[in-house]
C-alpha cells in the first residue's frame, strides 16, 4: 500500500508533471535541456528527477559530463498510468508551452536569455573536467 501511496505522490508536483510531459513527448532529454526548458535551477530540477526516479517514472544514463532521463518501460501497473499521462498531460498549454521552448532551444532560437545559461554551463562543466583531468595550473 505504501508503494501505491509513494507512486501516486509523486504525481503531485507541477514540475514534476511537466518534466514527465517533456520525457513523453521528447523520449530522452538531458537534464540541462529540461533545466532551459522550465527555466528553474539545475536543484529543482534535479530534486524533481530524484523523486521520479525513486518512484520508477524515470531511468537516467550517464555519457561524459551529461545525464539523461527518460521515461521507464515495461513498469506493470505504472504502464497503464503512462497511457494515462500521455493522453492528459500532452494537450496542457504548460506542455505545449514547454515543448516549444525545448524547439527553439534545440534549433538555437531561444532568446537569449534562455540560450545563454546553458551554453555557460557547459563551458563551466567543460572547464571543471579539463581541470580535473589534466591538473590545473591555468
Amino acid at each position: 500500500m505504501k508503494d501505491i501511496l509513494q507512486l501516486y505522490k509523486s504525481l503531485s508536483d507541477e514540475t514534476r508533471l511537466r518534466i514527465l510531459a517533456l520525457l513523453l513527448a521528447e523520449g530522452e532529454l538531458c537534464v540541462c535541456d529540461i533545466i532551459a526548458t522550465l527555466k528553474l535551477p539545475q536543484s529543482t530540477i534535479s530534486r524533481q528527477l530524484a523523486i521520479l526516479r525513486k518512484t520508477g517514472w524515470v531511468n537516467d544514463r550517464r555519457s561524459g559530463l551529461w545525464i539523461y532521463y527518460s521515461i521507464r518501460e515495461n513498469q506493470g501497473r505504472q504502464q497503464e498510468l503512462i497511457s494515462t499521462l500521455k493522453q492528459q498531460l500532452l494537450g496542457t498549454k504548460a506542455s505545449v508551452a514547454d515543448r516549444e521552448v525545448l524547439a527553439r532551444f534545440g534549433r538555437g532560437e531561444g532568446s537569449e536569455e534562455e540560450v545563454l545559461p546553458h551554453y555557460r554551463r557547459v563551458r563551466d562543466e567543460i572547464k571543471a573536467w579539463i581541470m580535473e583531468t589534466f591538473g590545473g595550473n591555468k
